[in-house]
């Protein structure tokens, strides 16, 4: 298995995204590292101080701030996730008005080639009225038929 097509593939599919879609990634991979990384440094260091006398637990200025890009990133994930799912919503609507052109246009060209084939079977043949204008009129087509017309 040869990883440089596998690359070059994965840089032309990622390059050929929106920067709306590449800010929606980069918030969103942004928002999953803040509430790891918070999450991980929570358990090491010190976020509540107990009172003694009441027994209550207070949260120290780093709880408060650990609860905080807890809170954000997890709001920032949620508007992440709206923007991918609107996004993702407007592109399909976008195929469902191509496909439904497309199928316009197809059922068109089958009406006109449905109309062509009618077309060449048609056959006219024309009586005319006044006697003698038939020989001219044999004459006249047999003349273009020769010519080629």
């Amino acid at each position: 298995m040869k990883v440089a097509p596998l690359v070059l593939f994965w840089i032309s599919s990622w390059y050929s995204h929106s920067i709306s879609t590449w800010l929606i990634l980069i918030f969103k991979w942004f928002s999953q590292i803040l509430i790891l990384v918070s999450g991980i440094s929570g358990l090491f260091s010190n976020l509540y101080v107990e009172n003694k006398e009441t027994g209550k637990r207070t949260l120290t200025k780093s709880g408060r701030i650990h609860l905080v890009t807890i809170v954000v990133g997890f709001i920032l994930f949620g508007v992440t996730k709206f923007a991918e799912q609107s996004d993702q919503k407007q592109k399909a609507s976008d195929a469902k008005r191509q496909i439904d052109t497309q199928s316009a246009q197809l059922e068109h060209l089958r009406k006109l080639d449905l109309a062509r084939t009618h077309l060449a079977g048609l056959r006219i043949s024309i009586e005319p009225h006044k006697p003698g204008l038939n020989q001219r009129l044999r004459a006249l087509f047999s003349k273009a038929l020769s010519m080629g017309i």
